[in-house]
């Protein structure tokens, strides 16, 4: 499955993979079966590391080094 343009961070979680995408600024999630885009977000500038917490993905945001 290619990945967007200018991404900067994956997770999986079961069946959704979330994408940090540092040219827009933006987290996605992906459904991996079927590779649709279920939902995207805006997010800080340059989001990198991500990790599921629960139910809640927390994104780093690296020119600010705060955690959305």
């Amino acid at each position: 499955m290619p990945a967007p343009r200018g991404s900067s961070g994956l997770v999986i979680d079961g069946a959704v993979a979330y994408v940090a995408e540092s040219v827009r600024d933006t987290v996605g999630a992906i459904e991996l079966a079927t590779g649709r885009e279920l939902w995207r977000t805006e997010v800080g500038p340059n989001p990198t590391a991500m990790t599921v917490a629960g139910e809640q993905l927390a994104v780093g945001i690296f020119l600010t080094g705060e955690v959305e």
